[in-house]
């Protein structure tokens, strides 16, 4: 079965792109992709480029087109323009394109740009080359085009004011952001500056040259830049940092690619610990995030093992007895996450020296790796060197012939991480800061400005609030008369009452500024989702002004054309804080989170745009992160889970409920053009879905088979009944869309296969004894005895469930006793909620809503969580995200419901408008169509639900209260 996958994968590298032209594009006629001297792909590389521009007659337009791999900063004349590009495949390579018609000069102007290569993937970039494509288009009184493009004639330069071996932030993005502006190239960037000594730029290739095999124009907006301003400093104290501070790049000791065929590597990291006098310390150690196993450590004579999974700070009290101490770390990593840090502190006021090799006259830090397990005696062989240590290597013994150790390099033995640093500084005890205007921070243009006196021998620390969770740029503008002052932030979601931080473990959502002497602004390069920001200044032997510090807010920019109000005003509240949830989670693409990931996972993206559609009405978004989703089709012959990436990853939930999402912005668009370019990945899809049925009909999917936060029984390969039964019911909806565009073979065959899943999972997955649907069969044939609540909701919601079994079932869905796995998430309780209001059980779905959703508001939430946690488990484990976009989903559901309305033909040609009163007196709201926007109010007067609705006149309405109590007067409008 997986070989005709493999097949089929294969055969998707030549899927025929049917809507973009892999001709050089319009905008880049005079262009070559250009970048520097050396390394192709180097990790974590800034580049400057410049290129000198002269105007000497009238211009009547002009136009600049950029892209770059991996991204840009771009600057006229000094001045910033914009940043870019949005994320994409590197076959399907967004551009930008700015009018600077006025901001060109005559006489000289200078286009400065400065590339960030990653040279690693993440979850927002799928890893190609280091690259920089631009072009000038001026159009002058008569019409005519000059066209100035990257060539050998652009100037270039390293930039090392950033630190290429900051640590990675996580999996998921890229590196931490140091700054040291003591070694910035003054004035760049402006028209007066000498560049005659850079290089020059070399030319690589044609716009469509590979990986860029395809160039697309920017179709979404660019991002907003809204100033936001902190609203109180909540804290100010002393610290000082611990001073042994490792944190372990793994990258460079294993061998790519090969090791990237290999699932887990288990491993060793050691060194020795040299200590001139005996003591207990304590020693941190913070693996990275969802890619590695604590398995033991080894600390002298002590043992540390039974690690739990979470990923967070973890902690142990270790005896050092004088003279040289074994530290070794037994780890599982996975295979394709190697390329990330593990962090190491030891909290000692005495002088110690790490070394492997033992040599007490080399005091830098020395770390190496032990590697090379194979075969039967892999198990045992680690149990010999954990027990004997690394000099049972060199014993000469056959049977270590493949192991090796292998020194970690300079370079990633790092002592500047700064999450790490910052997590950990100790608080100084009966000792205040000398702070002059401290809530200045907070007060726009003030003419007292914050300023931080020094304080021989400590770090000064300030905790400032923002009021609630923003994401963007950090800006601020300070005054130092002196350099390398040091200043770090750390940010993230909430603190406790004792305002203590709960940091976002495993996301380094932290960066570092050293100053140079002056005044100085600088603006971050990387957004962040946070609330609160911790700002330590350290190394300052003078007086440091702070004149701001601020948020550039920056989501996709939406206007407020939807609207719920109710007689509940916790409902409304709840309805507004689903909307600003959803605001934060839209950048170039709907991400599942501002802060922990910022990727597009394209399952979430399905609540993402139904809240969308009820709320703000932007399509564009919507229509852009299906078609990206519809073009990892060519990497990997199915939809990926998260995209733009490289990854073998396959989460068929999430590749069933993308096709649900196209489905479901048709209806609400009536976008056919959009389905025609989509259909050809959508067909390719289930050519290769069908592929991985087994002999009972049923498709047995290997990957990630998760459908919600919850104990289902999962299993990395097997006939899982959710997955089936989401792919029949996306199936019918692909049906549907072939019909729409005429395509009847397809259609039948969508139509087919639908059938034939029902069929079987009514067979094979379908309990008498238990009366329900099971999870799972398992690989080996044996059925699950697990019974879900998630199982059974999706059966009943999409039909697989005939009226027979859905009456069964249906107390599974009510009242689900305790043997049942029951909902685990806000992102599942949307499929709750939907089979509630199925089953006419109104008032139960309004008091559930009020009852999870009002907790998180009672917690001070002012966005939604990514889990119903209670808030006193926050710190432990892994950050939870506390602003989801899969937790706004309760925003539609009240729009949809309270209000009523839903389309019944594409772009809401014809509407229902069926509104449910719950316990409420009244409601009202603005509901969004392609069409113009539809208004409903509601009021229950004298026992009569008098209904009043504005439309625009293209919709068709139909008002059908799914109130029988009340008596209704309804009043249509089109306008």
């Amino acid at each position: 079965m997986y070989k005709k996958l493999i097949t089929a994968i294969l055969n998707c590298i030549v899927l025929t792109v049917l809507v973009y032209s892999s001709q050089e594009p319009k905008y880049f006629i005079n262009s070559k992709w250009i970048w520097c001297k050396g390394e192709t792909a180097p990790i974590n590389y800034f580049q400057y480029f410049r290129k000198k521009v002269e105007i000497t007659t009238p211009i009547k337009e002009a136009n600049l087109s950029i892209t770059a791999d991996s991204r840009y900063i771009l600057y006229l004349n000094g001045e910033y323009i914009g940043q870019g590009p949005a994320r994409s495949f590197p076959d399907f390579q967004n551009y930008d394109i700015y009018n600077i018609t006025d901001k060109l000069k005559q006489g000289n102007n200078i286009i400065s740009v400065l590339v960030h290569h990653y040279g690693v993937k993440t979850y927002q970039y799928y890893p190609g080359r280091g690259g920089l494509l631009c072009e000038l288009e001026l159009i002058n009184p008569q019409d005519k085009v000059i066209n100035i493009g990257t060539d050998s004639t652009w100037k270039t330069k390293q930039c090392i004011s950033y630190d290429r071996y900051a640590p990675r932030i996580n999996v998921h993005m890229g590196f931490e952001e140091h700054y040291d502006a003591t070694k910035e190239i003054e004035n760049w960037k402006e028209i007066d500056f000498d560049d005659s000594l850079w290089e020059n730029a070399i030319v690589i290739g044609p716009p469509n040259m590979k990986p860029w095999t395809t160039l697309i124009r920017r179709d979404i907006p660019f991002l907003t830049t809204t100033p936001v301003y902190p609203v109180k400093v909540i804290n100010n104290e002393l610290v000082n940092p611990i001073q042994y501070r490792f944190t372990i790049y793994m990258g460079h000791n294993f061998i790519a690619p090969d090791t990237y065929s290999i699932e887990q590597i288990d491993w060793f990291i050691y060194t020795y610990i040299y200590a001139a006098q005996p003591e207990e310390i304590t020693f941190y150690h913070l693996p990275p995030a969802f890619a590695t196993k604590i398995k033991r450590i080894r600390v002298g004579d002590q043992i540390f093992s039974n690690f739990d999974t979470a990923t967070r700070i973890h902690n142990h009290k270790i005896k050092l007895n004088q003279g040289w101490n074994l530290f070794l770390l037994e780890i599982l990593t996975e295979s394709t996450s190697l390329d990330l840090d593990y962090g190491l502190v030891f909290d000692t006021s005495q002088k110690l020296i790490f070394n492997y090799e033992q040599n007490p006259d080399d005091e830098t830090p020395k770390f190496a790796s032990i590697t090379g397990f194979t075969g039967e005696t892999a198990d045992a062989d680690r149990d010999i060197i954990f027990n004997k240590g690394p000099q049972a290597i060199k014993s000469g013994s056959e049977i270590y012939s493949t192991l090796e150790i292998k020194p970690f390099i300079k370079e990633d033995v790092r002592t500047n991480d700064v999450f790490l640093q910052t997590i950990l500084d100790k608080q100084v005890q009966n000792m205040k800061p000398n702070i002059d205007n401290i809530n200045a921070l907070c007060q726009i243009n003030s003419v007292n400005k914050t300023v931080i006196n020094p304080i021989s021998g400590y770090d000064t620390r300030i905790l400032i609030d923002f009021g609630k969770e923003v994401v963007g740029y950090t800006e601020f503008e300070i005054e130092t008369l002196e350099p390398e002052v040091i200043f770090d932030f750390n940010m993230f979601e909430t603190i406790d009452a004792d305002n203590h931080a709960y940091w976002t473990t495993g996301t380094r959502n932290s960066f570092r500024y050293i100053t140079k002497k002056g005044i100085q602004k600088y603006r971050t390069y990387i957004r962040r989702g946070f609330r609160y920001n911790y700002i330590t200044i350290r190394n300052n032997k003078q007086p440091v002004k702070i004149n701001y510090v601020r948020c550039l807010f920056n989501t996709y920019p939406v206007k407020d054309i939807g609207s719920f109000f109710c007689s509940d005003n916790l409902l409304t509240r709840i309805w507004e804080t689903g909307k600003y949830t959803l605001q934060l989670c839209m950048e170039d693409t709907y991400v599942d989170c501002p802060c922990y990931e910022q990727a597009h996972w394209i399952g979430d993206s399905r609540i993402d745009s139904l809240v969308n559609y009820v709320t703000f009405a932007e399509y564009p978004l919507a229509r852009h992160s299906l078609i990206q989703a519809a073009q990892s089709v060519k990497y990997a012959g199915v939809p990926q889970p998260y995209v733009p990436t490289k990854t073998t990853d396959f989460l068929p939930a999430w590749s069933f409920l993308w096709v649900f999402a196209v489905y479901e912005y048709y209806l609400f668009t009536g976008d056919k053009q959009t389905i025609e370019i989509i259909f050809p990945y959508l067909k390719t899809t289930w050519k290769n879905i069908s592929n991985m049925q087994t002999g009972r009909g049923l498709i047995s999917t290997k990957g990630w088979n998760m459908i919600d936060w919850a104990p289902m029984d999962i299993v990395p390969e097997a006939e899982m009944t959710h997955n089936n039964i989401l792919a029949a019911k996306a199936l019918e909806y692909s049906a549907i869309l072939a019909g729409e565009l005429n395509k009847q073979s397809e259609k039948n065959s969508f139509e087919s296969l639908a059938k034939q899943i029902k069929e079987s999972v009514n067979k094979y997955l379908w309990s008498d004894e238990k009366n329900a649907f099971i999870d799972c069969i398992h690989n080996d044939n044996t059925k699950s005895n697990i019974v879900s609540q998630q199982t059974n909701i999706l059966a009943f919601l999409t039909d697989v469930a005939d009226e027979q079994k859905k009456e069964k079932i249906k107390n599974i869905i009510i009242s689900p006793p305790d043997n049942v796995v029951k909902m685990g998430s806000p992102f599942f309780m949307f499929f709750v909620l939907e089979a509630l209001s199925r089953l006419n059980e109104h008032q139960l779905s309004i008091n559930l809503i009020r009852e999870k959703y009002g907790m998180m508001l009672d917690n001070n939430a002012t966005t939604f969580w990514e889990s119903f946690t209670d808030p006193k488990q926050f710190g432990q484990g892994r950050g939870m995200s506390l602003c989801h976009g899969w937790s706004s989903g309760v925003t539609y559901f009240l729009s949809s419901k309270i209000l009523g309305v839903q389309p019944v033909e594409p772009g809401f040609k014809k509407v229902l408008i069926a509104p449910i009163t719950y316990d409420l007196k009244w409601a009202k709201g603005f509901f969004p169509t392609p069409k113009g926007v539809i208004k409903v109010s509601w009021e229950i007067v004298n026992n009569i639900l008098q209904i009043r609705v504005e439309a625009p006149k293209d919709c068709s309405c139909e008002v059908k209260p799914q109130e029988t109590k009340y008596k209704s007067e309804i009043d249509i409008k089109y306008y």
